[in-house]
């Protein structure tokens, strides 16, 4: 996937958007994130996570619940910092994100770019089928 350490893909219902992200993640140590995010200090903070150090992949499907502004620094974090009860707090490098949203195209205009692949879903007639359109941008 060239230099990309974030996947997101767009769609409507139906399209395959979870299938594709699911397959994306197929032999990585993934964490599906289903709970909204709170920011600290400008971070991702993930509380109570199950993200550890050898987490491969954080994977965040149907991302229409999260806050816009929490996706968009998660996407543009090159650390995020985990709170877990009773435990010291750790800042780990962030892993490879796949975020699926259930949109025709990024609602938003302020989504970071660097080293982000965008693939957009759209349904086929039987709507079994989907053809994907893939947009890499890797801005410096």
């Amino acid at each position: 996937m060239a230099d990309s350490n974030t996947i997101l893909i767009y769609g409507p219902k139906g399209s395959g958007k979870s299938r594709l992200a699911n397959k994306l993640a197929e032999g990585k140590k993934t964490v599906r994130l289903q709970d909204r995010m709170a920011l600290t200090d400008n971070r991702a903070t993930f509380g109570f996570s199950q993200v550890t150090k050898e987490t491969e992949c954080i994977l965040i499907d149907e991302a229409f619940d999260f806050d816009e502004g929490q996706l968009n620094a998660l996407i543009a974090e090159s650390e995020l910092v985990i709170d877990r009860k009773a435990e010291k707090q750790l800042i780990i490098p962030r892993p490879e994100l796949i975020i699926a949203f259930s949109a025709e195209v990024d609602p938003s205009e302020d989504r970071p770019k660097r080293n982000v692949q965008t693939i957009v879903l759209n349904r086929v007639n039987n709507g079994h089928k989907s053809n994907a359109q893939k947009k890499e941008v890797a801005h410096g």
